[in-house]
């Protein structure tokens, strides 16, 4: 698809706090599905009618601020996006903006595709891999009206993610600060699965991710199938775990991706949903 022929728009939402940026392929006057995506490449998906929707959240508009981000070098645990002062509060700022990204800003944007006439309110979706996985996970349980949610390389259990990622404990104890501890365990997707259904939920990790180790989505995985079983939804539950030791995405999570959005977004539409 030639990029002239897809039409971009760009609105401000949530006092500038939020921009969002529509990618619109060719259709007429026709409805069709969105996705809210981060993913680097949009091409396989509007080739396929669907509009995408990227967002930008611009932290000086926040109110109140977030404190800023620890340097490096002034790290005394954790690595990069974890990096932090202590052990008490180790991946704080990072669970922060995950959490404010994903409890506010995605169903923010949720209710503003609803407004637009191009996009089909009842096929909505949220991709993510890695920070932005973890972001769609959380997004889906706070009902956003999201039909599906593709949750690729993240996890819903953030304490083992900062026990055993290698940017976080490597395997030792978590020594976090109990209020901290206690604000976490409420933000935690795998805490919550009864929210996660009806949205048709996929999620992918590869066995030898050390960023994202296995440890960290197998509580994940096993209360959300218990959660879909028990909503009589099984169908829309599948976790892929692929072979694989680097952290990203690849032929096979692509893959899984596709289909899943093929299925639920295009294949099937339930206006009841």
């Amino acid at each position: 698809m030639a990029a002239s022929q897809v039409e971009t728009r760009e609105v401000q939402l949530a006092d500038d706090l939020i921009t969002v940026r529509l990618h619109i392929p060719p259709g007429g006057r026709e409805k069709r599905p969105a996705i809210i995506s981060m993913l680097s490449d949009h091409k396989v998906f509007l080739e396929r009618g669907i509009v995408v929707a990227t967002y930008r959240v611009n932290w000086e508009f926040l109110k109140p601020p977030l404190p800023p981000p620890v340097n490096a070098a002034d790290a005394v645990v954790g690595k990069w996006v974890l990096a932090s002062p202590s052990k008490a509060l180790l991946g704080q700022r990072y669970f922060q903006t995950l959490t404010i990204t994903a409890n506010d800003v995605i169903p923010r944007i949720a209710t503003y595709l609803g407004t637009v006439p191009e996009v089909d309110r009842d096929r909505l979706a949220v991709v993510g891999a890695s920070s932005n996985g973890f972001i769609a996970l959380q997004a889906a349980t706070h009902r956003p009206r999201l039909r599906a949610a593709l949750v690729l390389a993240a996890c819903g259990d953030y304490h083992a993610f900062l026990q055993y990622s290698q940017l976080g404990m490597q395997g030792e104890p978590l020594e976090l600060d109990p209020a901290y501890d206690r604000w976490l365990q409420e933000q935690e997707p795998f805490r919550h699965p009864g929210r996660l259904p009806p949205t048709a939920l996929l999620m992918a990790n590869r066995r030898g991710d050390p960023i994202i180790p296995v440890e960290c989505a197998d509580a994940t995985v096993r209360a959300a199938a218990a959660a879909y079983r028990h909503a009589r939804l099984a169908d829309r539950f599948d976790y892929r775990l692929i072979e694989g030791s680097e952290h990203g995405l690849g032929p096979a999570e692509l893959e899984a991706m596709m289909k899943w959005i093929d299925r639920w977004l295009l294949d099937a539409h339930d206006p009841a949903r």
